[in-house]
């Protein structure tokens, strides 16, 4: 396509956009490519971009992206919003609120860069920012082992104890 990018997919991330994969894919230390003629007729691209400015923008984004990424949980870390909810969601920006409701039903931080069009450095800046003002938190270890068990912890419950959590375990 005479030195244009036509598309890129990453396998791991399907529904993740052509921009946002080639832009991951930069980020990449190693790994396996698979390189395959192109079908003939060739589809229409995807994108159609000249590579430079992609390669120039990705390289910004992947140094911008180290640094927002050290100042956030692991990327399998669950986030969920913190009940009861102080802060005002009206003082929350519009792609701050598409963030929040990406992490509604207590997703990892992962599933949250996958589902949204934007680059992931400027969701890990707006997820560090939902988490630093208080509308998120890091969902507790207690909440993950419970969860395995298939038992919800509501608002308002409270664990005082390993003896009530083994407890509740057992009466599972």
């Amino acid at each position: 396509r005479e030195g244009r990018l036509a598309g890129c997919r990453l396998s791991s991330a399907p529904a993740v956009t052509d921009k946002k994969a080639f832009w991951r894919l930069l980020a990449w230390e190693r790994g396996s490519f698979e390189l395959v003629p192109p079908p003939d007729p060739l589809p229409p691209a995807s994108v159609e971009e000249e590579v430079p400015p992609r390669l120039m923008e990705g390289i910004r984004q992947l140094d911008e992206w180290r640094e927002q990424s050290s100042r956030l949980p692991r990327l399998e870390v669950k986030v969920e919003l913190v009940v009861p909810l102080e802060p005002r969601l009206r003082d929350l920006a519009p792609e701050e609120l598409d963030v929040l409701q990406a992490a509604l039903p207590g997703g990892t931080i992962q599933s949250i860069l996958h589902c949204s069009p934007e680059p992931d450095v400027e969701l890990a800046k707006a997820i560090g920012r939902l988490l630093a003002r208080g509308y998120c938190e890091q969902a507790s270890e207690l909440a993950e082992i419970l969860a395995t068990h298939g038992i919800t912890q509501r608002a308002g419950d409270r664990i005082a104890s390993d003896h009530d959590l083994a407890a509740l375990l057992d009466a599972e």
